[in-house]
């Protein structure tokens, strides 16, 4: 599949420090014709000199106002040439060999909707380590995933750095959405999943360096339903009668419970409660009753045990 041309798209803003790294591992792939969209979404810091810098015509610099970056990865998906599009946050980087391993993936199975590879997590000043999937056969497998809601309600096996997405199939399901500060690619990653084969392959094409500048006060006080929460229930009100997954209903509490963490760490234990209440769960038993004690504990004590970010995805 030498012929293949894959856009990688990198929302940028005000990541100076790491956007060559991200880039450099673009452009060394082997195996596909390959353009790099990178979509400046107002940065201050200089980001965007260090892309114009970069003297490689596969680069494409597009600077937009700041506008969040679902607008940014959607104007560099309107902005691409390729048939298979790509994404790359920008303080993340691809190992080699992912665009090898996607190329072979949508060769074996073309009739999928989104190619999605492993990856590693490098935590600020700790070890790097691979995460356990949930409902995945072991590895080295690859292939289609069984049920991607029963997969999802573990630590995300679809990863926004390591995923690969028929252009088509955007334009079929639609883009990412706007104004949306959380799970906004996995509303997308849903809506794909709804119509389409997910296939997953264990080899680790992506490196994602979590940030641990995630503290409480970051949390609004103003916490909304999640958007794929609404994606899923109104496809949920749409098939009554017809054969519908388990899971599907149960990853829609796992999405209610982010919100009740949310409300947890903004102080807010009343509504909290009140959302646990509107969730009965049969497989994340264990997380609402954490997040339910948590609830009656003051927001100062909280926000010491945010950096432990895998409650979001127990």
């Amino acid at each position: 599949m030498g012929d293949v041309k894959v856009s990688a798209i990198i929302p940028l803003y005000n990541k100076a420090k790491y956007i060559d790294r991200a880039i450099r591992s673009v452009l060394t792939q082997r195996g596909a014709e390959v353009e790099v969209i990178v979509v400046d979404d107002g940065s201050t810091d200089g980001s965007g000199s260090l892309v114009m810098a970069m003297q490689d015509p596969r680069i494409r610099y597009i600077r937009q106002d700041n506008a969040g970056v679902s607008a940014a990865r959607n104007r560099g998906i309107g902005e691409s040439s390729a048939a298979f599009v790509s994404f790359l946050d920008a303080d993340d980087e691809w190992k080699q060999g992912y665009l090898e391993t996607i190329l072979r993936l949508i060769q074996a199975f073309p009739e999928a909707g989104l190619y999605a590879t492993a990856y590693e997590i490098k935590p600020v000043g700790g070890k790097a380590y691979l995460p356990r999937y949930r409902a995945v056969p072991a590895s080295p497998w690859e292939g289609v995933l069984p049920d991607y809601f029963d997969t999802a309600l573990g630590v995300p096996a679809v990863w926004t750095s390591a995923v690969t997405v028929r252009k088509e199939i955007l334009n079929d399901v639609g883009m990412f959405p706007l104004g949306e500060k959380r799970s906004e690619d996995l509303d997308l990653w849903a809506r794909v999943a709804l119509k389409y084969p997910m296939v997953f392959s264990h080899f680790v094409g992506a490196v994602y360096y979590q940030d641990v500048d995630i503290r409480a006060s970051h949390i609004s006080n103003a916490v909304t339903e999640r958007v794929v929460v609404k994606t899923l229930k109104d496809h949920l009100s749409h098939c009554q009668g017809k054969a519908k997954s388990i899971y599907i209903e149960e990853y829609i509490n796992a999405k209610v419970l982010d919100s009740v963490a949310e409300c947890v760490c903004a102080g807010d234990g009343r509504q909290a409660r009140r959302l646990l209440a509107s969730c009965p769960t049969k497989f994340s038993w264990k997380r609402s009753f954490c997040w339910y004690i948590l609830s009656y504990f003051p927001a100062s004590l909280i926000s010491t045990l945010f950096a432990a970010r895998n409650l979001f995805w127990k």
